[in-house]
């Protein structure tokens, strides 16, 4: 009885770290994921400035899904979801937002799609080996844990 006792203290200590290392892995994907849909609301944003689809109150909520921001009161609010460094591009893009003409917005919104773009490839190439990294790590503890309770 006893070590039927210790086989379950065992398995449940490796289930719970590998699944703690499951779940860093997942939240280092979502943060890709949030970053893909902005790369891809600021290239819509674009093409919407450029064919002079209407003001920038009416074309940002079109692009942007309320995952990444919303507007209230004429205020862009961005989600905390959004690491730091992405939402003070964001917040600088948008505190200067329909400001210029149509070409000059274009080519702002440009300059921010390619620095979004490359923090993606930067983002995704970290992703695949961090995932990979807290998937592993998470069995080892656990199986480290569970070799050093015996």
């Amino acid at each position: 009885m006893n070590l039927f006792f210790k086989l379950f203290g065992i398995v449940l200590i490796i289930a719970a770290a590998t699944s703690l290392g499951f779940y860093k892995s997942s939240c280092i994907c979502e943060e890709e994921k949030l970053l893909s849909q902005i790369c891809s609301s600021l290239h819509s944003l674009r093409e919407k400035i450029r064919l002079n689809y209407g003001e920038m109150s009416v074309i940002i909520p079109l692009c942007f899904s309320a995952e990444i921001l919303n507007i209230k009161n004429g205020k862009v609010n961005i989600n905390t979801k959004i690491p730091t460094i992405e939402r003070q591009l964001l917040s600088e893009y948008f505190s200067t937002a329909g400001m210029g003409d149509i070409i000059s917005e274009t080519e702002k919104a440009d300059t921010y799609i390619s620095a979004f773009e490359k923090r993606l490839y930067n983002k995704q190439i970290k992703t695949k080996e961090l995932c990979k990294l807290y998937r592993t790590v998470g069995f080892l503890c656990g199986l480290f844990l569970s070799i050093f309770m015996i």
